[in-house]
């Protein structure tokens, strides 16, 4: 199955904006899914484990951790928790151009490392859950708030760092 998923837009129907929220979830686990991220992605894995494969490096997480993807593509396993539970995961999405905005506005040094790499974990502390939480809650506002409210969480993502 070399079907390749598109996120987000195969999960929001409308016009995907500079930043984008979504609750997923699925009761199917996968191997290996191509999958094209169309913007920079925050997966906050709550429910299951996942396994993301990206310039020849692989990276596991249980939902202690969340991952930033950049850009691109790459290969995903989504194996869920258990036989009673979804997988579940919210996926943040933001445009390069948004971080580019964000790196001026705070005149942050722009990292110099010759190798960016394309997945980076990071494990949940509690400024984070309740980040998620509030994250939830907005996922399910009408979606020209949802921008206004995503882009003041991404600043307070960034700058919690």
């Amino acid at each position: 199955n070399m079907e390749v998923i598109e996120l987000p837009n195969n999960y929001i129907l409308r016009e995907t904006s500079s930043f984008t929220v979504c609750d997923y979830q699925t009761s199917e686990e996968c191997f290996k899914q191509m999958v094209s991220l169309q913007q920079n992605t925050f997966s906050f894995l709550l429910e299951g484990s996942k396994e993301v494969f990206s310039d020849k490096t692989s990276i596991s997480i249980e939902n202690t951790s969340f991952l930033l993807m950049k850009k691109g593509h790459c290969l995903m396993t989504e194996k869920l928790p258990n036989s009673l539970n979804n997988y579940r995961s919210i996926l943040f999405f933001f445009s390069n151009e948004s971080l580019l905005e964000f790196i001026q506005k705070h005149q942050i040094e722009s990292l110099k490392n010759s190798h960016q790499k394309s997945i980076y974990p990071f494990q949940y502390d509690d400024f984070l859950e309740s980040f998620v939480n509030g994250l939830l809650h907005i996922s399910k506002l009408k979606s020209e708030i949802q921008t206004k409210l995503l882009q003041l969480n991404f600043e307070e993502l960034m700058l919690s760092g």
